[in-house]
């Protein structure tokens, strides 16, 4: 589905910050980057991860060498397809995005994908580069958190590595409701810590396609 959202003039302006960093060095994280309403929202569309339909386990790989491997991650997610009216908001937005990385850094993303990921109480992701050994098509991956109220003693940060400095943290972001991450998916290592409590957000990657 394509989505059918004027994007207001305002978006274009936060995502222009977001492609300045990009361009500069290469990843972007901004707190309160969403309004509170859009983030009730979202968090309404996305749902109980145990009780609605359409989640399952995440796993690692693509087609037939997916696998699932709960000692490497262990969150459930559900995939957008943009038929839930703020599904398709936000996936407009994206779009607004795409068209800014095009147009600034001239990246040729013509793709966007995106799923809700829930990550239970002790849940995590072990570091790994947002990318497939068989596919070089994600490009720039996205996040936005929607956990109200988180507290320091919550835990659940993402931690983004230097590229060249595999000891080196570049970034420790609470997933607190609004921010927004972003950066080169190929280019930066970075992992989930275990939380106390349930970590929502949303994921996404904008790619290229691969050649016939």
């Amino acid at each position: 589905m394509t989505p059918d959202y004027p994007v207001p003039l305002s978006w274009y302006r936060r995502f222009h910050r977001a492609t300045s960093a990009l361009a500069q060095c290469g990843w972007f994280v901004a707190e309160n980057f969403w309004p509170a309403d859009w983030l009730q929202n979202l968090r309404a569309a996305m749902g109980d991860p145990l009780a609605r339909q359409g989640y399952q386990a995440a796993g690692l790989g693509r087609g037939a060498g997916r696998q699932i491997d709960a000692d490497y991650r262990n969150d459930t997610i559900r995939w957008l397809d943009g038929a839930d009216p703020v599904e398709a908001r936000y996936l407009a937005l994206m779009q607004a995005y795409r068209q800014l990385l095009n147009r600034r850094l001239f990246l040729g993303v013509a793709d966007y994908e995106c799923h809700f990921a829930s990550y239970p109480a002790g849940g995590f992701y072990r570091r790994h580069v947002d990318g497939f050994r068989d596919l070089r098509a994600r490009v720039v991956t996205t996040i936005t958190y929607l956990n109200a109220d988180w507290q320091a003693v919550d835990g659940g940060e993402l931690l983004l590595y230097a590229p060249q400095e595999p000891q080196q943290i570049l970034a420790r972001v609470a997933p607190c409701a609004g921010t927004f991450v972003t950066f080169l998916s190929e280019d930066f290592p970075h992992e989930v810590l275990p939380a106390a409590r349930r970590r929502d957000s949303l994921t996404g990657w904008f790619r290229v396609r691969p050649l016939a």
